[in-house]
């Protein structure tokens, strides 16, 4: 677990308060990473004063998601960050992590890294992050485009620190628990074992 834990970033290096509740996306974005749900919730958002939007990763500034950012009414809170080698710092100093995906999606490591580091994440029923999370324990999952549903889920965490905060202590303990090295390797073993008869 060790390998997924940073230190959280200095977010008013990029000019946002320190009482901001960050909301981080990490996607190289195409199509099909749902970036544009995840943006198109945010016109839902916008009366939560602390809520900033995160987007780190390339290609996330497409004309559509920057015309979507300009009518959400939080477009002033919705910061597109390009490249960036500082990531995991990034994610470590946010409230929430968003994987909006609607297809083509495998196990995406920024859950594994959100648990790692006890920030509770809301993931679409597409791909691996299904398996990661225990719906409303140690995460949410949402329908894929479903932008009310993503929306609603960061509402719930913005307005719920305390169970938040027990959210991201349960999606920790279950990457020790069920997804450590020595878990894995043991259950690859009673795998094996249970063929040979």
């Amino acid at each position: 677990i060790a390998w997924y834990q940073a230190q959280p970033a200095n977010i008013s290096e990029l000019g946002l308060p320190s009482d901001a509740f960050c909301v981080i996306c990490i996607a190289n974005a195409r199509p099909s990473k749902g970036v544009h749900i995840l943006l198109d919730s945010a016109k839902q958002l916008a009366d939560l004063p602390h809520v900033h939007l995160l987007l780190a990763g390339r290609d996330m500034d497409t004309e559509q998601n920057l015309n979507l950012a300009k009518q959400s009414g939080m477009s002033e809170r919705i910061h597109f960050l390009g490249y960036r080698q500082d990531v995991p710092e990034l994610l470590a100093a946010s409230a929430v992590q968003v994987q909006p995906s609607i297809s083509g999606e495998g196990l995406p490591k920024t859950i594994i890294e959100a648990m790692a580091m006890g920030v509770p994440s809301i993931v679409t029923t597409t791909g691996g992050g299904k398996e990661l999370l225990v719906d409303g324990e140690s995460g949410f999952i949402v329908p894929v485009q479903d932008p009310d549903a993503i929306a609603e889920k960061i509402r719930w965490l913005y307005q719920s620190p305390e169970q938040r905060q027990k959210m991201g202590k349960l999606a920790q303990q279950r990457m020790i628990s069920d997804f450590s090295c020595q878990t894995s390797a043991q259950q690859h073993l009673a795998f094996f074992q249970s063929l040979l008869g």
